[in-house]
């Protein structure tokens, strides 16, 4: 299927879900005016309501099949490859495959000679330009948070300083002839963001890597790409801050009153269900509006919901007094889901709902919180220090910390 052909799809599934809608519209207003409903009706209605959740994980099952077949493929026979790329992805396949201390310095000479050829401007990609994209792009897919929140590269440093302003000047009213006092001058602040290093070593025996007939790079794509989004992704959320990223919640976190302006700065505003380990039984999207309210308007724009799929599962089942969900699947290629009008982003390290446990977020990510990236991602091929296996130590630098308190809200699961 190619992605014309899932595009029509993803248009059937939107006008599906079209008549779903008006149909159980029409079923609610009967029901209401009749005043009762049978166990028929009921079982119907239960069944026309699924068709909400199987339209939305078709439309997201059909978009990631889109995104596999949009993705740069690698050229076999190499014919859209410059002569230059085809050279380097010849020399190294030779050295993945071989480890001969020619090809190492071949290779070498052939990033010095044209760096595009086989490395990011960041310093370095010991894969061919296809697959370091693959890498990338998986990364993204398996680590929402680098959608939604800002990424800085930085070079020749280890850290990212930003410079954080939060103070005001002062103003003041005065008559025509009235002498001008002196106001106050804002202070700044600094932010300071290190990158930390992320390293994957798989490995193969030296007869597969002889042997196999897949391109090695290709086996090697997949293994990093699985593993760093993995784990990134758990560190951007729950990071401690040491020797890895400092996460979303692990921040200070203060109660907040839907009614008090904001929480001290350098803490995170939650606010609580009511109900331990659940939404409220009465009334539960409530909450979600009290969150909504704790945000400062400023923030609004590009805000989005944060949980996992769980949270998320129970959030698509809310609905208005008439009966009207209050979630809608963005049912066109590209548009994201959303709950109240804003989006909705599954990150399955935000915690189950238990007891006590902060398990949905709302906020502008993109002013919330920033990825540093220092380093592309680099390989090296080690044949010697775990024989009969070469190893291949894939590592890059990255990290990121919340540099806005103020742009995002959590959610607490406590009475």
């Amino acid at each position: 299927m190619d992605t014309a052909a899932i595009k029509v799809e993803i248009e059937k599934v939107a006008s599906s879900f079209e008549e779903f809608k008006a149909q159980h519209k029409r079923e609610m207003t009967e029901l209401r005016e009749k005043g009762f409903i049978t166990a028929e009706q009921k079982e119907h209605l239960e069944r026309l309501e699924t068709v909400m959740t199987a339209a939305t994980e078709m439309k997201e099952r059909l978009e990631r099949v889109e995104t596999a077949l949009n993705r740069t493929a690698v050229d076999p026979e190499k014919k859209d490859l410059t002569p230059e790329q085809v050279e380097y992805s010849e020399c190294m396949e030779r050295y993945m495959r071989h480890g001969h201390r020619e090809d190492e310095l071949k290779l070498r000479g052939l990033e010095q000679k044209a760096v595009s050829i086989g490395s990011d401007p960041a310093g370095g990609y010991w894969v061919q330009p296809q697959r370091s994209s693959r890498i990338i792009e998986q990364m993204f897919e398996t680590s929402p948070i680098r959608g939604i929140a800002t990424v800085e590269s930085i070079s020749n440093t280890n850290e990212l300083i930003l410079a954080i302003d939060r103070d005001d000047v002062t103003a003041t009213w005065a008559g025509e002839q009235t002498a001008r006092a002196e106001t106050t001058t804002p202070t700044v602040g600094e932010k300071s963001i290190r990158a930390y290093e992320l390293y994957a070593k798989p490995k193969a025996s030296q007869q597969a890597l002889e042997d196999m007939q897949r391109n090695p790079e290709q086996w090697l794509a997949g293994k990093v790409a699985s593993k760093f989004g993995r784990a990134e992704n758990t560190a951007f959320v729950t990071g401690n801050g040491t020797v890895q990223p400092r996460g979303l919640l692990t921040q200070t976190l203060t109660q907040q009153s839907v009614l008090t302006t904001q929480v001290a700065w350098g803490a995170i505003g939650w606010t609580k269900t009511g109900v331990n380990g659940a939404f409220s039984a009465t009334d539960p999207a409530d909450i979600l509006l009290d969150m909504i309210t704790m945000l400062k308007v400023g923030y609004l724009q590009g805000a989005s919901w944060v949980a996992g799929r769980g949270t998320i599962s129970t959030m698509r089942k809310f609905k208005s007094t008439d009966d009207q969900y209050l979630w809608q699947p963005g049912l066109t290629a590209g548009a994201p889901n959303t709950l109240l009008g804003y989006a909705v982003v599954t990150a399955e390290d935000v915690p189950v709902m238990a007891t006590n446990s902060y398990s949905l977020l709302f906020g502008n990510f993109r002013e919330a919180y920033t990825i540093v990236d220092r380093l592309g991602i680099s390989t090296l091929r080690d044949p010697f220090s775990n024989k009969p296996w070469v190893e291949f130590y894939t590592r890059k630098r990255t990290g990121g910390d919340v540099v806005d308190y103020e742009a995002y809200k959590a959610l607490k699961f406590a009475a």
